[in-house]
């Protein structure tokens, strides 16, 4: 199992732990929550106030692109229900049609209700 580094940017503190875990790790220093860096971010020593400004800045650029990612991938997949649905109100009504059009509404509801 690989090993994520962990960083508090207020007390500079930074922590290796596992990959697979889902709660954030708590600080050493004040409690408060690290926020999980990945593998790969060469962490700078506590000293290194530039280091770790640079280290933040480019945690929460990537934090910011994810999250962009995210949703525009949301948008794609609500137009690509309502593309669909449109197309099967179009056809002649049957069964089948009727239950798969009931389907991709609530999969659109869903979708369209999270934040």
């Amino acid at each position: 199992m690989s090993r994520s580094n962990w960083a508090c940017f207020h007390c500079r503190e930074a922590l290796r732990r596992e990959t697979s875990l889902e709660e954030p790790v708590a600080c050493p220093s004040c409690g408060d929550p690290c926020q999980r860096l990945g593998t790969r971010y060469r962490v700078p020593p506590r000293d290194d106030g530039r280091g770790w400004a640079r280290l933040k800045e480019t945690w929460q650029a990537r934090t910011r692109s994810g999250a962009e990612s995210s949703a525009r991938e949301r948008v794609r997949r609500i137009h690509d229900l309502e593309r669909r649905i449109a197309e099967l109100k179009a056809l002649p009504d049957n069964r089948e049609r009727a239950k798969l059009l009931t389907e991709l509404r609530k999969s659109l509801e869903e979708l369209r209700s999270r934040p």
